[in-house]
């Protein structure tokens, strides 16, 4: 398995040994903070307008 982290404006990347399978369940919240300012039916509005 391979996890991601933003690093201050880098990208790391560590290789985890997992001996469990991964589920959907473990991306629950995954890149919440990004949505943090932004207004989503305000965005989610323009992007049904771009169609």
């Amino acid at each position: 398995m391979l996890k991601v982290y933003g690093k201050d404006n880098e990208i790391e990347m560590k290789k985890i040994e997992s001996t469990e399978p991964l589920s959907l369940k473990d991306l629950k919240g995954l890149g919440k903070e990004i949505w943090k300012e932004v207004d989503v039916e305000e965005y989610i509005k323009k992007e049904r307008e771009s169609w």
